[in-house]
């Protein structure tokens, strides 16, 4: 019988990301509690341009996962003001979200921001090669998405901000893990270098789009691992606005991604180049 590891807000959890999220924390023990901006039959109504609406049910859960890419980022400040733990999935960078979560007052609340798969888990990849190899220059990370895949209109918005802001994008051929093999891959979002924050001081963070076949993938798992491993630990987090290198490690992180069919694997790349790379 699955431990019983406590209670789960899903913000979004009637989009497609969430509803995988909220499925794979339950199989991980968690209990989950759906939202939605509309009323829905299983889901509690949480609209975030409505923040009354999430102050009724935050003190319900012991973690809150938000797949909502919001730029007003109402949950996290909401969190920063009156503690708990959130953990934001939205591939929002960091650097994006600086200003709104600018503080006068020290934090109650911990928010710990892309962690997500990528980024997120590619970042505490990041950090064990970087360690490894700290005389590497470079970090590529390669995001794979489908053009049949769902995303929400905010999930376009970002899309749209890493695809608009150059009016031309180098591309590049990338070695990627089986099934995908070589593909060519086209340079994004080359006006957010926040992605690895402080791990990648003094590197070049490079950033690519793999257009690919569907598939199913981990990240779901993923985020229930991470905050599976948040809420178990034996020290404190410390309060405040996170990336997930500074909360938690891959070492850390593997025993759970194993135990959901996930392994991290690495290869070695030409001319030292920290490349991340993760495989399920």
């Amino acid at each position: 019988m699955t431990k019983d590891k406590g209670t789960m807000l899903v913000l979004g959890g009637h989009g497609v990301f969430g509803a995988m999220i909220a499925a794979a924390a339950e199989a991980a023990g968690w209990t989950a509690i759906r939202t939605s901006r509309r009323p829905a039959a299983g889901f509690r109504r949480v609209d975030l341009a409505e923040p009354d609406t999430l102050e009724k049910v935050i003190d319900e859960a012991d973690v809150i996962v938000s797949t909502v890419p919001d730029r007003q980022v109402v949950a996290e400040r909401l969190v920063l003001d009156r503690g708990g733990l959130l953990i934001n999935v939205s591939a929002m960078a960091a650097s994006s979200v600086a200003g709104p979560l600018r503080r006068t007052e020290p934090p109650r609340g911990t928010v710990v921001m892309n962690a997500g798969i990528a980024p997120g888990l590619t970042n505490l990849l990041a950090a064990r090669l970087l360690a490894r190899h700290s005389e590497a220059d470079e970090v590529e990370l390669v995001f794979t998405v489908s053009l049949k895949g769902s995303h929400g209109p905010a999930g376009g918005d970002i899309a749209h901000d890493w695809l608009t802001a150059t009016k031309r994008h180098r591309t590049t051929v990338v070695r990627l893990p089986e099934p995908y093999g070589r593909r060519r891959c086209l340079g994004i979002a080359e006006q957010h270098r926040g992605w690895l924050g402080p791990i990648a001081a003094g590197k070049t963070v490079s950033t690519y789009l793999c257009v690919a076949e569907r598939r199913l993938h981990g990240a779901a798992a993923v985020t229930a691992a991470m905050a599976g491993q948040l809420t178990s630990r034996r020290d404190e987090l410390p309060a405040g606005l996170l990336m997930p290198e500074e909360a938690l490690t891959i070492d850390e992180l593997e025993p759970g991604l194993a135990g959901a069919g996930l392994t991290v694997t690495e290869e070695p790349v030409a001319d030292l180049r920290a490349a991340v790379r993760s495989a399920g």
